[in-house]
C-alpha cells in the first residue's frame, strides 16, 4: 500500500534529490539537452523507467527543454515512489547531458504572476 509521506518526512527525502523542487503536492525538475534528439531520447527512457516503476511523471518538452513532474495521485501528494523515480531519472540525465535550470524556471513562473497579479490589480 502507497503512504502519503509527512512534510517532515518529504522534507527529508528532498535533501537525496538535487535540484528537483517542491511544489505543493508534487516536485518538479526541468533538464535542458543540446539538441531536441537528446531531449526525446531521455524522455523515451524516463518513459522506461516509468513503466517499470508502474509510477509516471507528467512531462513537458519544449525543444530541449524537458520538465518532469512527480505526485502519487492516490494519495494525493508524495510518496515514497515520487523520490525513487525522482532518483533513478537523475542517474540517467547523467551530469554531461543535463544541466538544471529549475531555479530560472521558477524565476520566470514568479515573473509571470507578478505580471498577472499586476494585470488583475488593474482591473479591479
Amino acid at each position: 500500500m502507497t503512504t502519503k509521506l509527512s512534510t517532515e518526512e518529504t522534507r527529508n527525502r528532498m535533501a537525496s534529490i538535487n535540484g528537483w523542487q517542491h511544489w505543493g503536492s508534487a516536485i518538479a525538475r526541468s533538464y535542458t539537452f543540446g539538441t531536441f534528439t537528446k531531449a526525446m531520447d531521455f524522455v523515451n527512457k524516463v518513459a522506461h523507467l516509468a513503466e517499470e516503476a508502474g509510477h509516471h511523471p507528467d512531462i513537458s518538452i519544449s525543444y530541449t527543454r524537458v520538465t518532469l513532474t512527480l505526485s502519487t495521485h492516490v494519495v494525493s501528494g508524495l510518496s515514497e515512489k515520487d523520490f525513487d523515480l525522482a532518483a533513478k531519472i537523475d542517474a540517467i540525465a547523467g551530469p554531461s547531458d543535463a544541466k538544471h535550470e529549475i531555479k530560472h524556471e521558477a524565476k520566470r513562473e514568479k515573473a509571470e504572476a507578478r505580471a498577472e497579479a499586476s494585470l488583475e490589480a488593474k482591473k479591479g
